[in-house]
């Protein structure tokens, strides 16, 4: 009789737990079928600039240094006065270095003349070397400087028997600095170039 008893209390259990089969069944369906209308994620997208804005975000105008004049029409035994120049677009600078080369075999310079671009201007270097066909001009001071002028002359004379074209070019170790820092004038073509006529009036 015992054991009818605990059969019959068995059974009475079962219904309960069917029944609680049967709502998480169902709790699983409604959740399937509710997240199934969800939209799927988007991916996130930047907006394209526009032009003005691009305009704004554009690299501040960088110092040049230029040979003037770039070209010229010289004659043999000539002499010439050459200027090297900085265009400072309102940016301010402490210091230049500039190193030229040009061709020894048909020009000779003598001096690298500094001029006053900067106030109380310290010169650091001013070498003019006819064997290698070099010129180094280091100039610099306290006070910045944000204006565009001529950094130093170059004089000297067109050698005679020379014919063609002789290029002054401005090297890519050059450098304009500020204060703790140093653009280099690397990939920028910086020269002059002087046509020499001859004695019988031909190149």
């Amino acid at each position: 009789m015992l054991h009818f008893m605990g059969l019959k209390k068995n059974r009475g259990c079962t219904p309960h737990l069917f029944a609680i089969l049967i709502l998480a069944i169902f709790l699983i369906i409604i959740a399937k079928f509710t997240f199934r209308g969800l939209p799927e994620p988007q991916a996130l997208s930047m907006p394209t600039p526009s032009p003005q804005a691009l305009a704004t975000l554009s690299p501040t105008p960088a110092i040049e240094v230029a040979i003037l004049p770039k070209s010229a029409i010289v004659t043999q035994n000539q002499k010439i006065t050459l200027q090297i120049v900085a265009d400072t677009p309102g940016l301010e600078i402490t210091a230049v270095d500039i190193s030229l080369r040009y061709d020894k075999n048909k020009l000779i310079f003598q001096t690298a003349s500094p001029s006053s671009f900067f106030r109380e201007q310290m010169v650091f270097a001013n070498t003019v070397d006819g064997e290698s066909g070099s010129v180094r001009v280091a100039l610099g001071s306290l006070i910045p400087a944000t204006r565009s002028g001529t950094l130093f002359l170059l004089l000297g004379q067109v050698l005679p028997g020379a014919s063609g074209s002789a290029e002054i070019v401005i090297m890519p170790e050059s450098r304009v600095g500020s204060v703790g820092t140093a653009t280099s004038l690397l990939g920028k073509v910086m020269k002059s170039v002087l046509t020499i006529i001859s004695a019988n009036g031909y190149p």
